[in-house]
C-alpha cells in the first residue's frame, strides 16, 4: 500500500509488484500455484542464444571450476550437433542467433572451431559468435581470426598477481596470470575488445578494484564479476572461497563506487567503465524490471537461451551441465522441431516455474 501510494500505482507497476511477491492483488500471492501456471502460459518464448560446451578439456585447473566433471574432462562437441542445434533454433525462432564458445577451454581446439566457424557463417550468415577463454592461448593467429569474424571476447582472470589469481592454475600449480595478460595484451594488439570476468572469492575480495584499475589500464573497459559458485570442482570450496552476506554486499558497493567515480571524471565516453552485475542491480531498482535474462523471473534459461553439451545433450541453461542429467532436454538428433519440444519438456517447465 506504501509503494502504491506513492506514486506507484499504474497497472504495470502493480503487477511488477505483485510478480515480485512484494504485494498481494485481489487477495492472491503471485507464489501461489494456479496463478504462476497463468502467468507462464503467456510467457515469451525465443532462445536464440546457444551456449556450447565445445569441450570439456582445459590447461588450467581453476580451484572453483564448476564445469569440471572427472569422467567427462576430456569430451568434445562434435559439428553435426552445432549444426543441428542452430538449425533448429533457426527453424522455431528465427535468425539472429549468437553462439557462445565456451569450456573448459574453447582454444584447445582452434584448428576445429576456424572450421565450424566459417561452415556456419556459411549456412547461417546472420549468425554472431561470442568465446569465453581464460587467456592462456591466444596468440597472433586466433586474435586475427577472432576480429576478422566479429567474435565477442571474455577472458576469464581473477587477479592481476599470483595471490589474487591463485585459483586459477596450471596443472603443475604455476599461476595463469601472466599468460592471461599477455593474451589481453596480444588481443588489443589486433584491436579486439575483450571483457573481463572476474570471480569474486576470499582470495581476491580486496583486490578486485586494483584489478579492474590495472585491466582498464591494459585496455579492458567492460567487465563482469561472477559470485563462486558451488558446482564441480567448486563443491568442496564453499566454507573457504564463498563471500558471507556482509562481505558480498561490501565489495558489490566498492565497485558501485569505483566506476561511479571514475566514471565522473571521464569526458570521452569510449573510457567508461562498466560492470554488468552492477548495471543489472542499477537498472531494475530505477526501472522496475529486468533488462537481463538472468534476473528476469523466471529467469532465461529455455526461454531465452539454451545449452549444449559436449555430448550432444540439449539443456535449458549451461549451468545446469555439470549436473547429472535431470536436466537434459533431450539429444539434439532426436528433436525434429524445438519449439514442441520446449513446449513438452518437464525439464524446461520446472525452469518456467522458477522464482526470482
Amino acid at each position: 500500500d506504501f509503494c502504491l501510494s506513492r506514486g506507484l500505482g499504474d497497472v504495470y507497476k502493480r503487477q511488477t509488484l505483485y510478480y515480485s511477491g512484494i504485494i498481494l492483488l485481489d487477495d492472491k500471492c503471485s507464489t501461489d500455484q494456479i496463478v504462476a501456471e497463468e502467468k507462464y502460459k503467456s510467457l515469451e518464448v525465443a532462445p536464440r542464444l546457444l551456449v556450447l560446451k565445445y569441450t570439456n578439456h582445459c590447461n588450467l585447473r581453476c580451484s572453483y571450476c564448476y564445469a569440471y566433471k572427472e569422467e567427462t574432462f576430456n569430451d568434445n562437441l562434435n559439428y553435426k550437433d552445432i549444426e543441428t542445434a542452430v538449425k533448429l533454433i533457426s527453424d522455431s525462432y528465427g535468425k539472429n542467433i549468437t553462439v557462445v564458445f565456451h569450456g573448459g577451454e574453447p582454444l584447445l581446439r582452434f584448428k576445429d572451431m576456424k572450421h565450424d566457424v566459417i561452415s556456419l557463417l556459411d549456412k547461417f550468415p546472420d549468425i554472431q559468435f561470442s568465446i569465453q577463454t581464460n587467456g592462456t592461448l591466444m596468440n597472433d593467429e586466433i586474435s586475427v581470426f577472432l576480429k576478422k569474424h566479429k567474435i565477442s571476447i571474455g577472458v576469464s582472470i581473477d587477479g592481476i598477481d599470483e595471490i589474487s589469481n591463485s585459483l586459477r592454475c596450471f596443472t603443475g600449480g604455476l599461476t595463469s596470470c601472466n599468460k592471461t595478460l599477455d593474451g589481453i595484451k596480444c588481443l588489443f594488439k589486433h584491436n579486439n575488445q575483450p571483457s573481463a570476468s572476474i570471480v569474486m572469492t576470499k582470495k581476491n575480495k580486496d583486490d578486485i578494484l586494483i584489478t579492474m584499475q590495472r585491466l582498464f589500464e591494459i585496455g579492458i573497459r567492460h567487465f563482469v564479476v561472477l559470485d563462486y559458485f558451488p558446482a564441480g570442482r567448486g563443491k568442496e570450496g564453499k566454507d573457504h572461497l564463498a563471500l558471507n552476506l556482509e562481505e558480498n554486499i561490501a565489495v558489490r558497493r566498492d565497485i558501485l563506487l569505483f566506476i561511479n567515480d571514475h566514471n565522473a571524471k571521464q569526458t570521452d565516453s569510449k573510457n567508461l567503465i562498466t560492470e554488468r552485475r552492477s548495471i543489472q542491480l542499477m537498472k531494475k531498482i530505477v526501472y522496475w524490471r529486468s533488462l537481463y535474462m538472468c534476473s528476469e523471473s523466471p529467469c532465461g534459461a529455455g526461454r531465452r537461451m539454451l545449452a549444449l553439451g559436449a555430448d550432444g545433450n540439449l539443456y535449458p541453461c549451461d549451468e545446469f551441465i555439470s549436473n547429472d542429467k535431470e536436466f537434459v532436454i533431450d539429444h539434439v538428433s532426436n528433436i525434429t522441431n524445438l519449439a514442441d519440444s520446449l513446449k513438452n519438456s518437464k525439464v524446461v517447465q520446472k525452469c518456467y516455474a522458477h522464482r526470482i
